[in-house]
């Protein structure tokens, strides 16, 4: 019954959007709400079922998604699909500040990962994206727990997000020449 509700509410949403009803058109309305904390729980369930590592929402549906480690999904979804990118709900597995400033460059309204740390609160915050999380931490590790992530490495100092994400595919690119790209974290991050 819920999941037909959802479909229905879905389908004003779509028709809403189509006709230009304003609510609609920027999820202010009920219906949208609804439709956004659906698409949300299912964009969650398929990251932790390790089926994407990062999903694109907008109007309430899943537009995209995208697998891989690290900060791959999220740097191909800005490349690729920008136009999906800008105005949509994003949901991630990991957000640090190098996601955080690919999702400000790539103007996300609405942030949710299930392992955020501070750094990438603090810059979605101060560039008024909405941020939810199941998880938070003072750093996000690299895989080994040895250090930051080389990805948190690269934009540690840079405050400015499209500086930040020249550095990210600069050292994406110098990764891939040398060998095997391995930008995943550690699945351990406490403080």
């Amino acid at each position: 019954m819920l999941r037909s509700i959802l479909t229905v509410g879905a389908a004003v949403i779509a028709v809403g959007v189509l006709s230009g009803c304003f609510c609609c058109k920027y999820g202010s309305c009920g219906a949208a709400k609804e439709a956004e904390k659906h698409a949300i729980q299912v964009a969650r369930q398929r990251i932790l079922d390790n089926k994407a590592g990062c999903v694109i929402i907008k109007y309430g549906e899943i537009v995209h998604d995208e697998n891989g480690r690290g900060i791959s999904p999220i740097l191909d979804i800005y490349r690729q699909h920008p136009d999906k990118m800008k105005n949509s709900v994003l949901v991630d597995k990991v957000i640090g500040k190098a996601a955080a400033m690919v999702a400000i460059c790539g103007k996300v309204k609405y942030v949710h990962a299930e392992l955020i740390c501070d750094s990438a609160v603090e810059i979605l915050e101060k560039y008024n994206i909405k941020v939810t999380y199941t998880l938070r931490v003072k750093n996000i590790f690299n895989r080994s727990r040895t250090g930051l992530c080389p990805m948190e490495q690269t934009v540690l100092n840079i405050s400015d997000p499209s500086a930040g994400v020249k550095a990210l595919e600069a050292a994406v690119a110098k990764m891939k020449a040398v060998g095997p790209i391995d930008t995943h974290t550690s699945p351990a991050h406490r403080r």
